[in-house]
């Protein structure tokens, strides 16, 4: 009777057991596909880098199809129906409504292309103007990987893992990031880069913290993650790509912006030629 006993409870064990490494191993869900998303008036989102400097971004205002968005810097993004900014109001009042050469460069941009799926891809173009140089188009294209849980500040979440890479146009000069963005949250919530000379001022962060009013039907704050208006360049004021936007825009766009492809003989401060 005992060992009729015993072998019942290691029976249980053995189940209960197995039910917890099948629910470990079960897929992350997405909600494929996703589709385009829906602001609420109030929601905030809370990141930190790898420096420790943190920023967040608060939905201000939906009307219809109009939602508009505070970026760290105190401008204001109007986002259309289909998540693509459509003018900036900057903290003086002048109203911003194209990109220019390094400036406000996710105006007219669908950085993200929804519905969102697995094995997606879509492209964008932009240009900046280096210092002493002529403008320059980058192209970024951005191919969904698949759907998987990431671990952030915040919490744990079902993400969909983004590769972006982006290049010079008529030369071999490239660089990759990755991105997570967690439908729950309705937000990316983890940036990563691949190291890369590429790369004017490359820096990872993630989620900490956020206040969302989620449903079904209310998922994503596609383009709210903007980069903190207190980011410092390492080179000069006169040198930053982004020219008078400097300290307003900090729209996200700019924080990903490339260093100039090098030509032969060309060395860094320290001496390092490239």
């Amino acid at each position: 009777m005992r060992r009729s006993g015993v072998a019942l409870a290691l029976a249980a064990v053995l189940v209960l057991t197995a039910g917890v490494a099948a629910s470990l191993a079960a897929p992350a869900d997405c909600g494929e596909p996703l589709a385009t998303p829906r602001y609420t008036g109030g929601e905030k989102w809370t990141w930190r880098d790898e420096k420790g400097t943190e920023w967040n971004n608060t939905v201000v205002r939906v009307d219809g199809d109009v939602t508009q968005i505070t970026w760290p810097s105190g401008s204001v993004a109007t986002y259309s129906k289909d998540l693509i900014v459509v003018q900036v109001r900057k903290t003086n009042g002048e109203l911003v409504t194209r990109q220019g050469a390094g400036q406000y460069l996710e105006i007219g941009q669908k950085v993200l292309d929804f519905p969102l799926q697995t094995g997606k891809t879509w492209e964008i173009t932009y240009l900046s103007t280096p210092v002493g140089g002529s403008m320059i188009q980058h192209f970024r294209r951005s191919t969904i990987l698949g759907c998987e849980e990431v671990q952030t500040p915040a919490g744990i979440f079902a993400a969909f893992k983004i590769e972006v890479k982006q290049e010079q146009a008529h030369i071999n000069w490239s660089g990759v990031y990755y991105w997570w963005y967690a439908p729950q949250v309705k937000n990316r919530v983890k940036r990563q880069y691949v190291p890369s000379r590429y790369w004017h001022a490359p820096r990872d962060y993630e989620l900490i913290k956020f206040e969302t009013k989620y449903s079904a039907h209310t998922r994503a704050c596609a383009f709210c993650d903007l980069a903190p208006a207190a980011e410092q360049w390492p080179n000069s004021a006169a040198s930053d790509p982004r020219g008078e936007a400097k300290g307003d825009a900090a729209g996200f766009l700019e924080d990903e912006l490339p260093r100039p492809a090098p030509h032969p003989g060309w060395h860094d401060r320290a001496g390092r030629q490239w």
